[in-house]
């Protein structure tokens, strides 16, 4: 895993694709159970915050050998991002995703 100066992560894995994320389309995927619900409630993704801040990284924790806890600069970290949720993960074109082999 690697991250790039704009905050992007680039994961490579074991097949050798190579995927990377952008910090927006990581923030629309948390799979914590608030954004879960309000995704629910307002039809498919929705941040809580609309701030520039929601989607700027400040810190990337691996949790155990099974996911990595993403900590936001407006303050959320309780998306834990198990990798099996990331690799099924599709880079979206409005946001700069990409997909190599």
């Amino acid at each position: 895993m690697l991250q790039e100066d704009d905050g992007t992560i680039r994961i490579t894995w074991d097949d050798g694709a190579v995927l990377r994320y952008t910090p927006w389309r990581l923030r629309r995927a948390c799979p914590c159970a608030e954004c879960r619900i309000l995704a629910e409630r307002h039809g498919g993704t929705h941040i809580p915050l609309h701030t520039s801040d929601a989607f700027k990284l400040v810190s990337i924790t691996p949790v155990g050998r099974y996911a990595l806890n993403l900590r936001w600069k407006d303050g959320h970290a309780a998306g834990i991002y198990p990798f099996a949720h990331l690799r099924c993960l599709e880079p979206e074109d409005d946001d700069g995703g990409e997909r190599t082999r």
